[in-house]
């Protein structure tokens, strides 16, 4: 049996397209787990008729008690799954019909796998339609390095787990309002024995028509920078203090410090008034564990305590010249 969990906050217009698509697979046997967290529309009520035809699927309410959040509602997906393999869907994607077929035949081929990923198809509105296909591995073996620069190589639904061990590694992380995903790919990539990526397209992610606007508002970029200064502190804990080769302990610190220099290139120096005390906490974490060698040290706290001060003067090309010592 399959396992596919769904949160769901507030998405009326989108969520019964999104059972419909659960509905519509050609294989059988799942189960569809929703969770809802507290939602004020009538999201809840819709997918309740779905239940009326098909026992399949169960209903879930957050409560109250626990941590508000997509991680949060997904963990009580986990929890209360009875499959062998669990998928995730967003209450507003889709999968396509023969979704559940492509994934568990790949199991065959590969049963010893934790995990597999496949591909998804971005839309708008409506998704174009895709054919089946016969599935071609793609696994290179970067993909964590990718991760750890926060660079998000698949989406939450793309893969599916072997129930066992989603519950080893004990989930998502609910303190995590941002960087859930990248999160939790990152630690089931370092945990599992063997995963592969595969390159056929089976489910379809929706982009939102304010998809820019929604994450570049100065609200969601503090969010931004203060769950970075989170997620880099797991990276650290689960990640880089279980590596015992130095040379890759080493890589991993690299490739954290690019998702810092992106991040502070993009944000953190353009609103120094805002970000300029995280920014000395992260400098601050990363001279205390050691990511930074000398040469590193100096440029980018002569930055903070000298260059940051002149940030109101215009017109001498101080971002050019931050950016330099930052490249």
């Amino acid at each position: 049996m399959v396992s596919i969990i769904i949160p769901n906050f507030n998405k009326e217009k989108y969520i019964f397209d999104t059972l419909l698509s659960v509905m519509n697979q050609q294989y059988s046997d799942w189960e569809c787990i929703i969770i809802d967290d507290q939602s004020t529309d009538q999201s809840f009520e819709k997918a309740k008729q779905f239940a009326k035809n098909d026992t399949r699927f169960v209903f879930l309410k957050r409560p109250i008690s626990r941590i508000k959040g997509p991680s949060t509602c997904r963990n009580i997906g986990i929890e209360n799954a009875k499959g062998e393999f669990i998928i995730f869907l967003d209450s507003d994607d889709l999968l396509a019909p023969f979704c559940l077929n492509n994934r568990l035949l790949q199991f065959e081929f590969f049963p010893k796998a934790d995990f597999l990923v496949f591909q998804m198809e971005r839309f708008l509105t409506n998704p174009i339609t895709v054919l089946e296909t016969k599935a071609k591995k793609i696994t290179n073996g970067n993909e964590l390095s990718f991760f750890l620069q926060n660079q998000s190589l698949w989406q939450v639904t793309a893969p599916i787990y072997k129930t066992i061990f989603l519950k080893k590694i004990n989930g998502f992380n609910q303190e995590l309002i941002k960087y859930e995903d990248i999160e939790l790919a990152s630690t089931a990539i370092f945990n599992a024995k063997t995963y592969e990526v595969f390159d056929n397209i089976d489910s379809y992610y929706r982009n939102d028509q304010d998809y820019k606007t929604r994450y570049s508002n100065q609200s969601e970029i503090t969010l931004a920078i203060r769950y970075f200064i989170k997620l880099i502190d797991l990276f650290d804990d689960k990640i880089i203090s279980n590596t015992t080769d130095l040379n890759l302990q080493n890589q991993f610190k690299s490739n954290i410090l690019v998702a810092y220099k992106k991040l502070f290139v993009n944000a953190i120096m353009i609103r120094v008034d805002l970000y300029g005390l995280s920014n000395k906490i992260i400098l601050d974490f990363f001279s205390k564990k050691k990511y930074l060698n000398l040469f590193q040290r100096v440029k980018y706290y002569f930055v903070h305590f000298i260059l940051f001060k002149f940030y109101k003067i215009k017109g001498f090309g101080l971002f050019k010249l931050i950016k330099l010592i930052y490249k």
